[in-house]
């Protein structure tokens, strides 16, 4: 858990700078250190143990990720964002409309931040479990 409020502070300054794909690099950077950290050696369930320490992590990284994109919108404007969908994709389109497909890019973001956190815990979890056994498969 206290990871998973690394990871919150870690996404919330990465979506400061760099919305979206920095709360997706901090899910992958703190799902390699949960999915280390949930494992001992020689463990058997390293893939369940990552997943749990994927899953305690997530919801206070997604927060902390959208939390920064948000007041990075917010300092945009949702005038300033129609107004460049309006110039990209040559549809007039107003801040309200702007608005809600900037919140469902937020929460199709959350998502996908989410699974990629859990995968990578899950995955690291299970090299490390790799590295730590003694190697012998004595079945």
């Amino acid at each position: 858990m206290i990871w998973g409020g690394f990871g919150g502070v870690a996404a919330f300054a990465a979506s400061l700078l760099v919305p979206h794909l920095g709360g997706l690099l901090a899910a992958i950077f703190i799902g390699v250190i949960c999915g280390r950290r949930a494992v001992s050696p020689g463990d058997e369930n390293a893939a369940s143990n990552g997943v749990v320490s994927g899953l305690l992590a997530a919801p206070v990284l997604v927060l902390g990720a959208a939390a920064g994109t948000m007041l990075t919108a917010q300092q945009i404007g949702m005038e300033e964002f129609a107004t460049v969908m309006n110039d990209v994709a040559g549809a007039s389109v107003t801040a309200q409309e702007a608005w809600r497909l900037f919140v469902g890019g937020v929460a199709l973001m959350a998502v996908l931040q989410a699974a990629v956190l859990i995968l990578t815990s899950v995955l690291a979890a299970n090299r490390a479990a790799g590295k730590k056994g003694n190697g012998s498969d004595d079945s």
